[in-house]
């Protein structure tokens, strides 16, 4: 017994070192362990994250294509339109291809109170790059046509099919008086009367385009009657 104790003090320095040897190390086992487990637990969350991001993208790149291609397909189904003449917002229109006249000369505001609509088929379908002219009242003698022909740019037909570039049917700026001149496309009662004051102060028109020196007439406004007025 007296032997062990001196062993035992005489080696607790030893004893002593030996147990927090022990002690480090099975806590350096233990750290390492839960190193692992996080470690693993990390990678299988990282990999399900990438799923769902491939996923996500895929159902974003299939959205677009959708998207394109329903684009793409309202694009085809469209015509464009000319309506011109005794409508209230004549003008360049894009409609639906299944659509009628009725419906574009709705879209450019309906009939004015001086359109002749007897001359006009508002049944008939529209075509791309259709001209479509509404006349008006008493600018049309004759026989009632119920067709509405396509046109170049360089020409526009009215509804009998005479070419416009006549002068029968055009309103002269010389000699019309405020009730005639109200039957241009755009013109009401003040530039009726802009037009008249106009020929007492500088005379008769020598060409259509003067009519653009009156405020009002611009060249947009010019394009949409320089078929329907004459000077002689």
């Amino acid at each position: 017994m007296d032997r062990i104790k001196e062993f035992i003090n005489e080696y607790r320095r030893y004893l002593m070192i030996g147990s927090v040897v022990i002690v480090v190390l099975i806590l350096i086992i233990l750290f390492s362990n839960h190193q692992g487990d996080s470690q693993t637990n990390f990678s299988n969350n990282m990999s399900q994250a990438s799923s769902m991001n491939t996923n996500s993208s895929s159902k974003i790149k299939n959205l677009h294509q959708t998207s394109n291609s329903f684009s793409q397909t309202s694009h085809n189904n469209l015509v464009v339109v000319d309506v011109k003449g005794a409508v209230k917002q004549p003008g360049v229109y894009r409609l639906p291809s299944s659509l009628r006249i009725d419906d574009a000369v709705e879209a450019a505001g309906g009939l004015t109170k001086s359109a002749d609509g007897n001359h006009v088929n508002l049944a008939q379908k529209l075509n791309d790059q259709q001209v479509i002219y509404v006349p008006f009242r008493g600018e049309i003698k004759g026989k009632i046509v119920t067709n509405v022909n396509n046109t170049s740019s360089s020409q526009t037909s009215d509804i009998s099919g005479s070419s416009s570039d006549s002068t029968s049917n055009k309103i002269n700026l010389n000699t019309a008086d405020e009730n005639e001149l109200q039957k241009i496309n755009g013109v009401g009662e003040k530039k009726a009367q802009k037009i008249l004051d106009y020929r007492k102060e500088h005379g008769d028109f020598n060409k259509i385009e003067d009519i653009k020196n009156i405020p009002g007439f611009g060249d947009r406004s010019f394009d949409n009657i320089k078929n329907f007025i004459c000077v002689q």
